[in-house]
């Protein structure tokens, strides 16, 4: 298969031989992918499930979507906000999960629930604000419950780079919050 097609090419063979595009996408891209997503949820099956993904709605979306990057670029974004989107699903179902057992618990007041759901919803923007250098370290930390070292390895950072980004997000979120 030609994969020495510019990028414009490929991007134009999209409308037209959609299928001829994607294989030639999938065999330059999908495991570079792979990786980035591995770095992020940390499961092989998961990250290949999400880089697949991406193929998948690049296909649907084949004939409706301007690309105006490099096609590289725009599958390497789309599989980092899918994986970080797979992190917030999983934080999000956590929290739904706890939030019902301590009202059902504790048995609070309607206006107690609103507020802490007011709270939540408040937490949750002000995580999804945070630049992605931050975020990614602090919500596999908080969320995914992994160490510096293993957020180090898994990112191919430090173990200083990520104690700076997580502190800074926790700066982030306090300024954020701090009404509360």
């Amino acid at each position: 298969m030609p994969s020495n097609l510019t990028d414009e090419a490929i991007l134009s063979l999209l409308k037209t031989d959609g299928k001829k595009a994607i294989a030639i996408l999938f065999e330059q891209h999908y495991p570079v992918l792979c990786r980035i997503a591995l770095r992020i949820v940390g499961e092989t099956n998961t990250a290949e499930d999400i880089a697949q993904e991406v193929f998948y709605n690049l296909w649907k979306k084949r004939n409706t979507l301007n690309i105006k990057s490099a096609p590289g670029a725009y599958l390497k974004m789309s599989v980092r906000n899918r994986a970080i989107n797979h992190i917030k699903s999983k934080r999000l179902n956590f929290s739904a999960d706890g939030e019902e057992m301590q009202i059902a618990s504790q048995n609070v007041s309607a206006q107690e629930s609103l507020e802490a759901a007011d709270l939540q919803t408040k937490i949750n923007a002000a995580i999804d604000n945070l630049p992605d250098k931050a975020r990614i370290p602090f919500c596999l930390n908080r969320f995914e419950e992994m160490t510096y070292a293993e957020i180090a390895v898994q990112l191919d950072v430090s173990v200083k780079t990520v104690e700076y980004q997580v502190s800074k997000a926790l700066s982030h979120l306090r300024n954020a919050l701090s009404s509360y």
